[in-house]
């Protein structure tokens, strides 16, 4: 019997102006997923998770307390969705056995990079709140709060290694975590801090209150809850925002999109 194969390293190097520092990326696996959130256990958004099986090429990303209802899947035979994570979920919450919201194909890698941009989740500085005798949760990343009037952005990426420099300095983004799938591909986290204009802001403050003006009567208001609104980017990239729901607005509800 011959000894399985091993894959070799990975390394990525971070380097500025006056420094640069290589770092072995680790080798992906369901139990030691990617990990993040913002802001601190106890007053903080909502906790995301990002994974992908061992042996698999496919990314799943979700948020930790609605993983097992829905998800993101970035298949690498390019067939991208977004769904419910078993046909009784799907049932339950919309009434039909199909699984699938929406779907979209891989986009094209930018430019010579070798990268390919995967899906992005927003939070902005009011969706960082108070969840009182919340643990946190183990091996969590944290960024930092941003500015009132901005959002962090938490961007994931596909990566083919030996492509070359990527900047991302020049682009606002820095890096957060990142694992090796199966066929070598790098799956990367990036984040940065940008400001959201007025009216975006209220386009998205106008979708929650619809959306409370939806929900059931007999849900009940906890300082965790939270709504994910999912839309489209100017480039046919998918993002998500994690919205905070507070207490006021969610007693409001029944006046919601009045």
């Amino acid at each position: 019997m011959t000894a399985p194969q091993e894959l070799p390293p990975v390394f990525l190097t971070i380097s500025d102006d006056v420094n640069a520092v290589t770092v072995e990326l680790r080798r992906t696996s369901k139990k030691s997923p990617i990990r993040i959130g913002v802001g601190s256990p106890g007053r903080q958004s909502g906790i995301w998770r990002i994974w992908s099986s061992k042996g698999k090429h496919d990314v799943y990303i979700a948020a930790r307390n609605t993983m097992q209802i829905q998800k993101w899947s970035l298949h690498e035979s390019g067939d991208w969705r977004y769904q419910w994570c078993t046909y009784s979920a799907a049932q339950d919450f919309s009434g039909t056995e199909e699984r699938i919201l929406d779907r979209w194909e891989r986009p094209d890698e930018i430019t010579a990079t070798g990268w390919t941009k995967g899906f992005s989740i927003f939070v902005r500085h009011e969706d960082v709140v108070d969840i009182p005798d919340h643990d946190g949760g183990a091996g969590v990343d944290w960024l930092p709060v941003p500015s009132e009037g901005n959002q962090i952005g938490m961007h994931v990426v596909i990566a083919r290694p030996d492509m070359g420099f990527v900047g991302l300095g020049e682009m606002g983004l820095h890096l957060v975590d990142g694992f090796v799938m199966a066929n070598n591909h790098v799956v990367l986290l990036l984040a940065n801090e940008v400001p959201i204009d007025q009216q975006a802001n209220e386009a998205l403050n106008a979708e929650v209150r619809r959306g409370l003006s939806l929900m059931r009567a007999d849900v009940p208001w906890s300082p965790g809850l939270r709504m994910m609104l999912y839309g489209e980017d100017q480039d046919g990239g998918r993002r998500v925002h994690d919205i905070a729901l507070t207490q006021a607005a969610f007693e409001s509800r029944s006046n919601a999109g009045a």
